[in-house]
């Protein structure tokens, strides 16, 4: 009986728990690791003589490389807002010296709870007032910005 080279079945294997991994995700990561280890299957299963350190490290530079395309296809989010929050409504929910603590409807990047600035037309806030954001502000990128809110009459709510 002639030996046979199985390590393509470890191979194909990975590359289902990656596509599984990339359709829980949505990143695209797992999806170029996917195709980086059906590579190595092919190779595996194409050239049965190749050793299983050739393959690992062939494995490791090709995710190493996708990593790469995967950064220049698909860059991070720039510190940039998802949509533009202002009008959006919220309530005070803490006043500490002159602080306000404010909580929003939807989150702002990714946060409901922000501290936020009131504007000369409504320096007085109390807890429980109903807010509207009606400026931002992005001192620089690498702090958050900053939020500056209006009282809301009552009959606006």
């Amino acid at each position: 009986m002639e030996y046979m080279n199985i390590a393509w079945v470890g191979w194909l294997i990975i590359t289902g728990i990656a596509v599984l991994i990339e359709l829980f995700t949505f990143t695209y990561f797992f999806g170029f690791i996917a195709i980086t280890s059906a590579l190595v299957t092919v190779l595996a299963f194409c050239f049965p003589a190749t050793g299983i350190v050739i393959q690992v490290l062939i494995w490791i530079i090709a995710s190493i490389c996708s990593v790469f395309v995967w950064k220049r296809l698909f860059p991070p989010e720039s510190n940039q807002w998802q949509e533009d929050p202002i009008g959006q409504e919220g309530f005070v929910v803490a006043i500490n010296d002159r602080k306000i603590k404010a909580i929003f409807q939807k989150p702002i990047h990714g946060e409901t709870d922000w501290w936020v600035h009131a504007t000369e037309q409504s320096p007085l806030l109390a807890l429980d007032d109903r807010v509207r954001i009606v400026r931002v502000t992005h001192p620089d990128t690498k702090t958050s910005p900053q939020l500056w809110v209006e009282k809301m009459a009552k009959r606006e709510y």
